[in-house]
């Protein structure tokens, strides 16, 4: 009756802290049903990245990053979609991170943009050969949304609305 009792408080305050809903990043990135027909989820190259102590915190109070690689390998190449999520404690953590990025992006590639994605959002598009890869990245109070597309035909238009997705389920995890 006890332990009963106990799992019920505990569950509760799970299920009712917005705090615990900020730090499930599994629940943020992509699924299957939202990336293109013929992706399918790699496992063994998904979930947790595990950190080393030395990298836990650090100057910008990262905790956690969670991602899901999906793969198309039909001919003539393999076409991979990445998202991504990083978890820090504070929201300026995450800010800082994201500016960082962002400026060491704008002096490296030409191509990168702002873009209307959560907070501070961006996309890079890299001029390969036909096709491309993209990266979009993005802010959502204190986690750090990334999607990346490597080698797909409209590569930044598919990144962008994927990215699209997972900030929908950024934000729903959030709140």
């Amino acid at each position: 009756m006890i332990r009963g009792l106990f799992a019920c408080i505990v569950l509760a305050g799970v299920l009712l802290s917005p705090a615990a809903a900020a730090v499930r990043p599994e629940a943020m990135v992509l699924r299957q049903t939202d990336v293109p027909h013929g992706f399918w989820r790699e496992d063994n190259a998904s979930g947790w990245l595990p950190l080393p102590e030395t990298v836990r915190g650090g100057p910008y109070g990262y905790v956690t990053l969670f991602h899901a690689v999906f793969r198309d390998v039909s001919p003539p190449y393999w076409r991979t979609i990445t998202s991504t999520v990083l978890v820090f404690r504070r929201v300026d953590g995450a800010s800082r991170f994201l500016e960082r990025e962002t400026r060491r992006l704008m002096d490296v590639s030409a191509r990168a943009r702002r873009v209307t994605i959560g907070a501070g959002g961006w996309v890079s598009t890299a001029p390969d050969p036909s096709p491309s890869s993209t990266v979009v990245a993005w802010r959502e109070g204190r986690v750090l949304g990334l999607v990346v597309c490597e080698r797909l035909r409209r590569c930044e238009a598919t990144a962008l609305a994927l990215a699209r997705t997972q900030q929908r389920r950024m934000t729903a995890a959030i709140r």
